[in-house]
């Protein structure tokens, strides 16, 4: 209909201007088959320019908002989240205004923002940060509901192929290994023993390991099966009475009780001794080349010379044995 109607206009207009014409006999008749045609043809070229103009504008005149306005209300289409438009009555064209920095963005619903506020025009987003203090799992934040829930996060894994388990620290000083199995950091359990035979050995969940001493009295081993006898724990410590060796005379012999030994045995002493010779000097324990074990006092003779041709001077003694 839209098309046949300029049609009409047109043939009326054309109807009222043209003449009337007559026939061959010279009878008047209407509007003559001639002029009938001519208007049909301005109609249908009308009608044909009207479609060709109408599909081109669908094709090619894009959808948007015209700046063009008589009211506010012709502006809607420029509003944004921080941008408000007023038609200017003066102009009759669309202005765009932006909020005020700081605004609340308009219409702003995202649940993965902590906030978002107008800046210079632009809606800033400042994220939301979702952590529920699990270092096994990793929390994805869903603009429409937020952070997930407490335990439903997804597990957190490790490694260049994300396959493998993400360490942690499950805060308890009785485990070590800790690694995320799942969304649970858990370890092996702490072992504790401190090789004493006087203490008892426990794990505090917030110390660690911790020693007690037993009861003093109580029988244990200090590891020494030849130099030391009865022994007991002592304020926590194994202690056992030492093994006596006899000392013979001889200061440079020190018979002591040894493990390697397998019990007493003669030691050499080493240091400054006498070896009861007055004509020797700068006496010294030496290993005795004569025996095992045993050491030897041995000094320097001293060279006897008065400087007086008239007197003789004794030799020395040979060195004690």
């Amino acid at each position: 209909m839209k098309h046949i109607l300029p049609g009409l206009v047109l043939l009326g207009l054309l109807s009222g201007c043209l003449p009337t014409r007559r026939d061959v006999d010279g009878g008047a008749v209407g509007d003559d088959v001639a002029v009938d045609d001519t208007v049909e043809d301005a109609a249908d070229v009308t009608a044909t320019a009207g479609d060709a103009k109408s599909d081109t504008k669908d094709v090619t005149q894009p959808d948007v908002p015209q700046l063009g306005c008589k009211t506010d209300g012709d502006c809607a289409a420029f509003n944004d989240t921080c941008h408000t438009a007023a038609c200017d009555i003066a102009s009759g064209i669309c202005q765009a205004t932006a909020l005020p920095d700081d605004t609340t963005c308009v219409g702003a619903d995202d649940k993965c923002a902590q906030s978002q506020t107008c800046k210079a025009g632009a809606c800033i987003k400042v994220p939301l940060v979702c952590d529920d203090s699990n270092a096994c799992t990793v929390e994805i934040c869903d603009p429409a509901s937020g952070c997930p829930a407490v335990g439903t996060a997804i597990p957190a894994t490790c490694g260049l192929q994300k396959k493998q388990p993400c360490p942690c620290d499950d805060g308890n000083s009785c485990t070590i290994g800790d690694v995320c199995k799942g969304a649970v950091c858990k370890g092996e359990t702490l072992k504790c023993d401190d090789k004493n035979p006087c203490t008892t050995d426990a794990c505090d969940g917030t110390a660690g390991c911790v020693s007690t001493p037993v009861p003093d009295g109580q029988p244990c081993d200090d590891g020494q099966k030849y130099c030391t006898t009865g022994d007991q724990c002592t304020s926590g410590t194994c202690k056992g009475t030492p093994t006596a060796c006899d000392t013979p005379p001889n200061t440079c012999t020190l018979v002591m009780c040894t493990e390697q030994n397998k019990g007493c045995a003669p030691n050499p002493g080493s240091g400054p001794c006498d070896d009861g010779d007055p004509c020797t000097t700068a006496d010294t324990c030496i290993p005795d080349p004569n025996t095992t074990g045993n050491g030897l006092c041995q000094g320097t003779p001293n060279t006897c010379d008065d400087k007086n041709e008239c007197t003789t001077t004794p030799a020395s003694p040979a060195p004690a044995a």
